[in-house]
């Protein structure tokens, strides 16, 4: 995926900050809060990303839309907790119990 691709995924995802979250929990994609290469707008291009291109994620300069833009500071408030990830020792001990 280039970038023009990823700016068209991120389009689809909704209109609004809920739309947007509810099509980020429909595809089971999650995040770490405050943390711009692992929100779940990085994750979710993350996994299509054409690194060949140079193009991984959310970084600087890469322009959201208002709706994606306005779910980081929410979800970097704490207000979708069910799309934050969990801790990387509680994802290995909870798969190896």
């Amino acid at each position: 995926m280039n970038r023009v691709e990823a700016i068209k995924m991120l389009d689809s995802l909704g209109g609004t900050v809920q739309e947007v979250a509810q099509s980020l929990k429909d595809k089971g994609i999650t995040g770490a809060r405050r943390n711009p290469c692992h929100c779940p707008l990085a994750n979710l291009i993350g996994g299509y990303v054409d690194n060949q291109e140079g193009f991984v994620g959310l970084e600087e300069g890469f322009e959201l839309n208002r709706p994606c833009r306005d779910f980081v500071l929410a979800f970097d408030n704490g207000l979708y907790p069910e799309l934050e990830q969990g801790p990387v020792w509680q994802s290995v001990y909870m798969t190896n119990i």
